[in-house]
């Protein structure tokens, strides 16, 4: 049954559960874009971009292998940090690289022919990092199928 308070009327939603305080979707801030007071809460429910980018954060944080009765969801990148294999700027791109197409095929294998295409992965990509001591953060793009993308920021903690 469609829901009239929902981001958007007749489609399914994600409870918005890992806010950021500010990044760009399809070049619009978000404290610009989700609503008029900039404000959006943990618990809100989410569309689109931005439901495809909690999927794709989650996903890549979710260390393969360790959901009981979903081995084959996540990827390696936080394995490999873990077993310090991540120790040159070849080994972070070398480690996205291979994590990103393993998110990128497990989301694939999750959509659907009714899924909206913002809310459909086409690409993942590193645009950058900084390395700073106990931090690697990475500048993701994602882009949904419809072309929607957002740029955002994700801080991994690399010493325990």
């Amino acid at each position: 049954m469609a829901n009239s308070n929902l981001p958007i009327p007749g489609r399914l939603y994600d409870v918005l559960l890992l806010q950021a305080s500010d990044y760009t979707v399809s070049g619009v801030r978000t404290t610009d874009l989700l609503s008029p007071a900039g404000i959006v809460t943990v618990g809100s429910a989410i569309t689109g971009i931005l439901k495809l980018v909690q999927r794709v954060v989650l996903e890549f944080l979710t260390i393969k292998g360790s959901m009981l009765f979903a081995a084959n969801r996540g990827c390696g990148f936080m394995s490999a940090i873990a077993q310090g294999l991540i120790q040159t700027d070849i080994d972070i791109y070398h480690q996205f690289a291979f994590a990103s197409n393993t998110v990128l095929a497990n989301l694939t294998l999750d959509a659907t022919s009714t899924d909206p295409p913002d809310e459909i992965l086409d690409t993942l990509a590193l645009t950058g990092y900084d390395l700073e001591p106990g931090y690697l953060s990475l500048r993701i793009s994602i882009t949904s199928m419809a072309g929607t993308s957002a740029s955002i920021i994700l801080p991994i903690p690399t010493s325990p």
